[in-house]
């Protein structure tokens, strides 16, 4: 763990975040409202510290990936998603903000769903896909 690095911390428990499926390997929480784009975004990381795709070994990796495609799936399936753009930014100049290894799942609809706007929009969006990714 990497005192200064926020997901750390959050794997830790150290610090808050919505935390909507976790594994022996993997978590998945939202991100800060401010950067929800569509409903539903996730973010996707591993439990360990790497810092992007030049420092994860290939099994944490794969771990990554499966929780990746569980969740989509799960969220195609269950929540009506249509499509997900699944991004990951390596080194400052590809537009990484945080150092440590993660995925942008990004869903999209057909028709239009609004984000959630308030606390009580996100808790229930984010309670909702958290309930479908744990049953």
């Amino acid at each position: 763990m990497y005192n200064d690095c926020i997901f750390c911390r959050i794997v830790a428990g150290e610090s808050p975040a919505h935390i909507v499926y976790e594994n022996e390997h993997t978590m998945s929480f939202a991100p800060l409202r401010e950067h929800i784009t569509t409903r539903g975004r996730l973010l996707i990381i591993p439990k360990p510290h790497y810092v992007n795709i030049f420092d994860i070994p290939l099994d944490e990796f794969h771990h990554i990936m499966n929780t990746t495609k569980y969740i989509s799936q799960t969220l195609k399936e269950e929540y009506g998603i249509s499509g997900a753009r699944i991004t990951f930014n390596n080194g400052a100049e590809s537009g990484q903000e945080i150092f440590h290894f993660h995925v942008h799942l990004v869903p999209y609809y057909s028709r239009e769903c609004p984000k959630p706007y308030n606390d009580r929009d996100f808790e229930r969006v984010y309670g909702e896909i958290e309930r479908l990714l744990r049953s």
